[in-house]
């Protein structure tokens, strides 16, 4: 479980920097540990905020058949952004982008680690 959980915050920080060198108008500071931090921090802020408001726009998530889950992971990476100054995105349609290749490599994680456990 622990060890899942590693997993993903280290392809959640392999994320942060592949939307770093894709996206111009998002830009990391402080090296690596700036890095890690980045991620623990969205982490965080993703489960309380991230799962309030899930909880609070579930109607528009099932209107726009889940896209809406976009948005609000959106909104959680630019309140991560607010919070340090480690990370800066410029503009919400740079924090759509990176919430974007954030899932799939979220989504290409599970499927890997779902393969090497051997599960269907």
């Amino acid at each position: 479980m622990i060890k899942h959980g590693v997993v993903s915050l280290l392809a959640l920080a392999a994320a942060f920097l592949l939307c770093g060198w894709l996206l111009p108008g998002m830009t990391l500071h402080g090296g690596l540990l700036g890095v890690l931090w980045t991620t623990v921090l969205f982490a965080v802020i993703n489960f309380v905020l991230g799962g309030f408001l899930k909880t609070l726009a579930r109607p528009l998530v099932w209107i726009t058949f889940g896209l809406f889950l976009f948005v609000i992971n959106a909104i959680t990476l630019k309140v991560t952004a607010f919070v340090t100054s480690d990370l800066q995105i410029h503009g919400f349609g740079t924090a759509l982008w990176a919430a974007l290749i954030m899932s799939v490599v979220g989504i290409a994680v599970r499927l890997v680690r779902r393969h090497a456990d051997g599960s269907p």
